[in-house]
């Protein structure tokens, strides 16, 4: 498999995941769609931070922007998950996110625009005796299987999940120790995508 290609970007490479390119056209998004979003993004926050203001393992972002070509007739905001590893940024997923499907008059926020996102797409991950569909860092008890691999509810039916998890066991506390973790049903979400004209591809 060939090694994803980087852009430099204050002071990260920016590489995409190479599920990225498998699922860019059904998202209506494209790598200079990603790369525009992380240079001028209208909101970013930071998933990872914690109270004490320390992410944990890495840091995951969320950045929004509009798109380049934004028609009147069917308005869209792009949104781009990240993951910082070792001076790298990695683009794990980006949607086309259309405003006709998901209400974001609202959002005020990168955070806020994701979970109006998910509340349309998102699934209920499991994890420990707590299930929702978006955690942030946190720590949670462990279930009497002390498995702290998340579960996603309903999964089996939709096998077009895309996640998000990281998360590790803390045994000596009986914990799960979460960064971040949430699901996405892809055939729900490509099933709204395909219904609009894919401005990605044309504007390219």
């Amino acid at each position: 498999m060939a090694p994803a290609v980087g852009v430099p970007l204050n002071g990260f490479r920016i590489k995409f995941e190479h599920e990225f390119k498998r699922h860019a056209p059904t998202h209506h998004v494209t790598r200079r769609d990603v790369e525009r979003v992380l240079r001028f993004p209208r909101w970013v926050n930071d998933l990872t931070t914690t109270d004490r203001g320390t992410a944990l393992f890495e840091t995951v972002g969320v950045w929004v922007a509009a798109p380049m070509s934004l028609p009147r007739h069917d308005p869209s905001s792009l949104l781009v998950i990240t993951r910082d590893r070792r001076g790298d940024r990695w683009v794990h997923d980006a949607w086309r996110v259309y405003h006709s499907d998901v209400d974001l008059r609202a959002a005020r926020s990168a955070y806020d625009v994701l979970s109006a996102f998910l509340a349309r797409y998102g699934l209920e991950v499991q994890l420990g005796n707590a299930s929702r569909r978006l955690f942030l860092p946190c720590r949670v008890p462990m279930a009497a299987t002390a498995n702290a691999t998340p579960r996603v509810l309903g999964a089996l039916s939709r096998p077009e999940t895309r996640r998000l998890e990281i998360v590790r066991l803390v045994p000596e506390r009986a914990e799960i120790e979460v960064t971040v973790a949430f699901a996405v049903d892809e055939r729900s979400l490509r099933a709204d995508i395909a219904r609009h004209p894919c401005m990605a591809m044309q504007a390219g």
